[in-house]
């Protein structure tokens, strides 16, 4: 539901299962109605951004973060696969935005 995501009634569940130790997980669509498309060197297909399609991936934290720049509500994914690593914003080589107060 957009409204749980819009209202932010869906960040605040994730940080009270988190609190609690729940498992927490997210996943990503699949690129297409027939699933994932593994690629010539055996690959599976991911965004610019390194997300594979299809894909489930563990949280294993959710944060809330201040710094000059504003509110970041942060998500640290992990891939239990190990097939790829997200190159986006806040990526482990992003340093722009890892201060070194976070």
């Amino acid at each position: 539901d957009v409204e749980l995501v819009v209202s932010g009634a869906l960040w605040e569940k994730l940080i009270e299962f988190h609190r609690l130790g729940a498992l927490l997980a997210a996943g990503s669509p699949a690129m297409s109605e027939s699933g994932n498309v593994e690629l010539e060197d055996g690959a599976l297909s991911s965004d610019p951004n390194g997300i594979v399609h299809g894909h489930a991936y563990a949280i294993l934290r959710v944060e809330d973060q201040f710094d000059y720049n504003g509110h970041h509500r942060l998500l640290q994914l992990r891939d239990p696969w190990g097939v790829s690593n997200w190159r986006g914003p806040w990526s482990r080589y992003d340093t722009k935005r890892w201060t070194r107060r976070m």
